[in-house]
């Protein structure tokens, strides 16, 4: 009787422990994530902060980028994938990681909906799946944002258009 009171407690705790698992929404996958962290230096810490910190400032206070701006956010996120980045720093280099391949997938499918909508080729519910691709990567972007915003006191997160 014991052993079955035990199971039934570790049970009930192992449920109430996966509850904020089950009922958060995962973000969806990075497609260009870090490389893995290597064992020995030199590393590109600083060089990694100092090209993230001057992209992700351009965008401050202004609406999702796009057209050359959403090219340079999207090769940077690349070139800064590819860095040798050291164990200590590797966790948050990988939220801004994550943060700039977030922004550059919405910018994309928001970039491709503006066209969708433009042209009148294509049905209306393209654009509008478009735009729903460009909310997901956005609010993706936006919870990531909350895990590095500290790091960027005088940096205003842009916004999507209504």
């Amino acid at each position: 009787m014991a052993s079955r009171n035990k199971i039934l407690a570790l049970f009930c705790f192992c449920a109430i422990c996966a509850l904020p698992v089950f009922s958060s929404a995962a973000l969806p996958f990075v497609g260009v994530s870090l490389k893995p962290s290597p064992a020995v230096g030199p590393y590109q810490d600083d060089n990694f902060l100092e090209k993230a910190n001057e992209t992700i400032s351009a965008f401050s206070n202004q609406t999702i980028p796009n057209g050359t701006d959403l090219l340079e956010i999207q090769s940077t996120q690349q070139q800064l994938a590819k860095m040798k980045i050291s164990p200590e720093f590797y966790l948050v280099a990988s939220e801004i990681n994550a943060f700039l391949y977030y922004t550059g997938k919405a910018g994309g499918a928001y970039a491709d909906a503006l066209s969708m909508t433009a042209s009148n080729n294509i049905p209306k519910s393209q654009g509008n799946s478009q735009i729903a691709e460009a909310n997901t990567y956005y609010t993706a972007a936006t919870e990531t944002w909350d895990q590095i915003k500290d790091m960027y006191p005088n940096v205003t997160l842009y916004t999507m258009p209504k």
